[in-house]
């Protein structure tokens, strides 16, 4: 927990050897489990997910349901982080079944809320809400306060993307509430800034810069780098709407060094985005046409190379907008084709993920009869 990941390895190689000269499979079976977060912890999700394998082979083998639930429900973490989204599935739908037989409630909220994470990856909105809701209402009922706000946020996100903003805040701002009851103030800050994100989708710019700048001076306050890059951008983004273009370039250019350090790839092609449309905007004295579309070609590189579908069709708009303004059609012809086309690979790939995952629904509905 204080990622001193080190000295956890070497404390579980203390305990494995202490349980496998007890002959305690199953205490060998937590230990190795506990491993495999430790990789998770490290990023290292291939080594995480066959130490995981190793590990519910064995709670499978003596039979300790409580004990596999978690295991398999951490498999398919790994399986979301892995970009596989109907192994995912898979293991957590396994994990709470396990779980509703064995009467764990809270396990179970975790399980569906994490299941919940992986439809909304997927693009199937309205039944990651219905999994939110399910767990948001298991952790109300077992009082577990922190587990409830963390719902709300997550729900709040979701009637964002669908667009119910006013859902939206209302979420957030009761998950802010809890946040500040339990002193969980970097939470408290990220409910906040999703506030300052529904104003800024409104053109409440003020209440926008409010909020996010709140937020960053949370961040500040304990020294969180991470989030003082994404806010700063944000606070940029904001800025730049309102037309406060000095400020807009002041917290875009700060938070591109913190986003370097810590190689945050896809943020930095995003404050890219947003500096060039700064210059493009004609309300700026300092416009720059030609500048922006450098700085947009650049994030559009970026994109590509990270396969950020989305970004990638929001940056050929853009360029297709400003090569328009230069009169360049074979340009804006050949941005606004690659938008249409990628547009169709995303929707596509949504079709060929969501029929996997019913073919899977039915595999397992079939083991269960």
């Amino acid at each position: 927990d204080t990622d001193n990941n080190q000295a956890a390895m070497e404390r579980f190689a203390e305990a494995r050897a202490c349980a496998e000269r007890a002959g305690d499979e199953r205490r060998i079976a937590q230990v190795i489990c506990n491993v495999g977060n430790v990789y998770l912890n490290r990023g290292e999700i291939v080594t995480a997910r066959d130490i995981y394998l190793d590990a519910a082979k064995r709670a499978r083998s003596i039979g300790d349901d409580p004990l596999l639930a978690h295991i398999i429900g951490n498999l398919g973490l790994v399986h979301r982080h892995l970009g596989e989204p109907v192994a995912a599935i898979r293991y957590l739908e396994e994990a709470i079944d396990i779980e509703s037989r064995t009467g764990n409630e809270s396990g179970r909220a975790r399980h569906l809320g994490n299941l919940g994470s992986v439809f909304q990856e997927v693009g199937d909105l309205q039944r990651s809400v219905a999994l939110y809701e399910e767990a948001l209402g298991i952790h109300r009922q077992t009082g577990q306060r922190h587990n409830e706000a963390t719902w709300l946020h997550n729900l709040g996100v979701l009637h964002q993307t669908l667009g119910d903003l006013d859902a939206a805040l209302q979420h957030y701002e009761a998950s802010e509430v809890i946040f500040h009851e339990l002193g969980a103030e970097m939470a408290e800050a990220r409910s906040k800034a999703r506030k300052g994100g529904v104003h800024l989708q409104r053109s409440e710019f003020e209440d926008a810069v409010v909020l996010l700048g709140q937020s960053l001076e949370v961040a500040k306050r304990n020294e969180n780098e991470t989030e003082m890059a994404i806010y700063r951008s944000n606070l940029g983004h904001a800025f730049a709407r309102s037309g406060n273009f000095a400020k807009a370039q002041e917290h875009l250019n700060a938070a591109i060094p913190i986003l370097e350090s810590h190689d945050n790839r896809h943020q930095i092609a995003v404050v890219w985005h947003y500096q060039g449309n700064v210059l493009s905007d004609r309300r700026n004295q300092d416009r720059d046409v030609n500048a922006a579309i450098i700085l947009i070609e650049r994030s559009l590189a970026e994109f590509q190379a990270i396969d950020a579908k989305r970004n990638v069709i929001d940056s050929h708009l853009a360029l297709g907008e400003l090569f328009r303004e230069n009169g360049e059609w074979e340009k804006v012809a050949m941005h606004v084709q690659m938008a249409a086309e990628m547009q169709a690979t995303l929707i596509n790939e949504e079709t060929k993920i969501q029929t996997q995952r019913l073919y899977y629904q039915r595999q397992i509905q079939d083991i269960q009869r």
